[in-house]
């Protein structure tokens, strides 16, 4: 669990929400958004930069547009029932960690069509449980 001198916590606003939000990193760190995101998270994991510097920097502004331009139009062709599942999912992950559990973050659901050449996991974006915050 976080701590309260964590970084995250400046963004998350709470401990858990904070230890959501490092998965998230975890997740980019271990390339699900990328090689460009996956530098940008290990750098605020190392705690070489800190994530709002990192996101404002300029730096990743290609990377992150592209990925969030996914994001959108996966979320976009969603259901309201998909995406009322997914609410759930992030509000149930957020719960467990509550909880004290230390559950693996939820695997996010298939994305339909053909990989992108940077994108062959076949995922969408990696998200942060934005719905549940």
């Amino acid at each position: 669990m976080p701590h309260d001198n964590d970084p995250l916590l400046d963004i998350a606003k709470d401990p858990v929400r904070a230890q959501a939000l490092r998965q998230s990193l975890e997740r980019l760190a271990g390339g699900a958004g990328g090689s460009a995101l996956a530098d940008m998270a290990s750098d605020v994991l190392a705690g070489r930069t800190d994530l709002r510097s990192a996101v404002l920097s300029g730096t990743y502004t290609e990377a992150l547009n592209s990925r969030m331009q996914q994001f959108s139009s996966w979320y976009q062709n969603l259901s309201d029932q998909e995406k009322e599942e997914q609410a759930e999912r992030a509000r149930a992950h957020l719960e467990q960690l509550r909880q004290g559990d230390q559950p693996e973050p939820p695997d996010p659901p298939r994305r339909p069509g053909p990989p992108t050449d940077d994108d062959s996991d076949d995922e969408p974006p990696a998200t942060f449980l934005r719905d549940a915050w």
